[in-house]
């Protein structure tokens, strides 16, 4: 799964995350960001599966369990909802942002 983030007037991807896994779990799915993308990019992501498990007609409930995995810089989140099929959801969601969104910042470091 892609997640392109674009910002300014020409709507440029400024930075492409790559989700590396979205697997189902007991309690939802985990999103697992290669490279341990910055916090607010995951939270970012998740947003966008939220949404579009929305659509889905997905009952969606909380996004809040991260963590980054001891010795590496992988970060994982955990989603919570009742699960839908996986193979129903679409493969690649775009994000529009603003300039200051699309910075590689962590605010955890």
């Amino acid at each position: 799964m892609n997640v392109v983030i674009r910002s300014g007037d020409d709507a440029k991807p400024r930075a492409s995350y790559v989700v590396k896994s979205l697997k189902e779990s007991d309690n939802g799915v985990v999103l697992e960001s290669k490279n341990g993308h910055a916090f607010q990019k995951l939270i970012a992501i998740a947003e966008l599966v939220k949404q579009q498990l929305s659509k889905d007609r997905t009952s969606y409930h909380q996004y809040n369990t991260v963590r980054r995995k001891p010795s590496s810089d992988t970060i994982q989140m955990l989603i919570r909802f009742s699960l839908t099929p996986l193979s129903d959801l679409d493969s690649t969601w775009t994000h529009q942002t603003n300039e200051s969104d699309a910075t590689m910042n962590d605010a955890n470091s």
